[in-house]
């Protein structure tokens, strides 16, 4: 395998990775049989008690923001230009 080859195999991973932080953030999250809402947007004014879902939707903001920088990370470090060119 070329570089160029290496790095397009990259980029597409990370673009992968970039997808699935989101798919992660934009999942569901349920503590003791409550919906609690997505961790990009949370069910604050349907709940009655908002503790039960404060430490499931951190730990989910978490996981997705990790993974989100890690396929941003694989993007940046290959750039699009890699898509174009054969280095």
């Amino acid at each position: 395998m070329s570089v160029g080859a290496i790095k397009r195999l990259v980029f597409l991973i990370g673009v992968v990775i970039l997808f699935l932080g989101v798919l992660i953030l934009n999942d569901p999250v349920s503590a003791d049989g409550h919906n609690c809402g997505t961790s990009v947007a949370p069910k604050r004014f349907v709940q009655t008690d908002i503790r039960r879902c404060q430490a499931p939707l951190r730990e989910r903001r978490y996981l997705g923001a990790g993974v989100v920088v890690v396929g941003g990370l694989a993007l940046i470090a290959t750039g699009p230009r890699c898509l174009m060119t054969d280095d």
